[in-house]
């Protein structure tokens, strides 16, 4: 090989190898979030009052109900909490 050719053959290496890393570490990140996002929804599941909810038909009527206000203070709650989480580390 000529002296031109070699170096760029590195160059080429060392892009595809800089892509396979860059690819590899955006995946990784997506799962950890997504992980993120998946325990936070099983611990809102976790303190939802499962009995209020049973009673609920999902249907308009079901504002009215005393058990519609309980999940939804339940809900407004856990999300005060993540919203002051989330504040606290960004900082």
């Amino acid at each position: 090989m000529n002296k031109i050719a070699l170096p760029a053959v590195w160059l080429v290496l060392v892009v595809i190898a800089g892509m396979i890393y860059v690819r590899y570490t955006w995946i990784r990140i997506e799962n950890n979030r997504l992980e993120d996002v998946l325990q936070i929804a099983r611990s809102i599941e976790a303190t939802l009052p499962k009995d209020a909810l049973k009673q609920l038909e999902a249907k308009a009527g079901d504002i009215d109900k005393p058990q519609y206000r309980i999940v939804k203070n339940t809900l407004k709650e856990r999300f005060e909490i993540l919203g002051v989480y989330h504040t606290i580390l960004r900082g």
